[in-house]
């Protein structure tokens, strides 16, 4: 979470987060950091009785399931101590974090689940949400914001298939969104819907192989 006397930005890992915070500091956004970067709403008002929204615009970082899930699983992947999931695990969106635990998207969507929530920056449409969502919020210097994120994506560096049409087939998209029911509310609000393939190219799960360090 970081704040400022107008907004609260929150994100999750691997939603653009970071990306999103640096831009604002290179466009000269006065912010104040919280000390847990990915923390809610509930979590902050229940370890700080004295933190108030007031009347800022929340708004938060989201990225389809799929993609996420994805992204997360080799990420954690490539991190010492080297973790493989199970593809059960992956069908019912859960990763293993670096200590060992394991967790699962819906965890982080509950975060979210806030009705204070007003604004949603999609990844995939990062520079066009940005300017919409953020654009009355920073006297005339979101456009100089948004040029930032650029500079400050930089490809991930962990090798991977990044097309969830290779992992999933179309029922199991369905049974990953009904596994993890608040992070495919959390898409519906976002998005307008669920992400779903024009056509998958699997019709029988991949290698496990394919889930692992880059």
């Amino acid at each position: 979470m970081i704040a400022s006397k107008r907004f609260i930005w929150l994100h999750v890992p691997k939603t653009g987060g970071h990306t999103v915070q640096a831009a604002l500091k290179a466009a000269g956004v006065e912010l104040t950091p919280e000390e847990i970067a990915h923390e809610g709403l509930r979590q902050r008002e229940l370890r700080d009785p004295a933190f108030a929204v007031g009347d800022r615009v929340v708004v938060a970082g989201l990225r389809r399931l799929p993609h996420w899930i994805l992204s997360r699983v080799h990420y954690e992947a490539s991190r010492a101590p080297y973790r493989l999931v199970s593809r059960e695990m992956l069908l019912r969106g859960e990763f293993f974090e670096r200590s060992g635990e394991i967790n699962r998207a819906d965890d982080y969507a509950a975060v979210f689940d806030d009705p204070r929530i007003t604004r949603w920056v999609r990844l995939e449409n990062l520079q066009e949400d940005f300017v919409r969502h953020f654009g009355d919020l920073l006297d005339g210097r979101v456009r100089l914001a948004a040029r930032k994120l650029r500079r400050f994506i930089n490809p991930t560096y962990v090798s991977y298939i990044k097309d969830p049409r290779f992992f999933f087939t179309l029922d199991e998209l369905k049974a990953l969104y009904a596994a993890n029911p608040v992070w495919a509310e959390l898409e519906r609000r976002a998005y307008g819907g669920l992400w779903r393939p024009a056509e998958t190219t699997r019709t029988s799960p991949a290698p496990l192989t394919q889930i692992s360090a880059g």
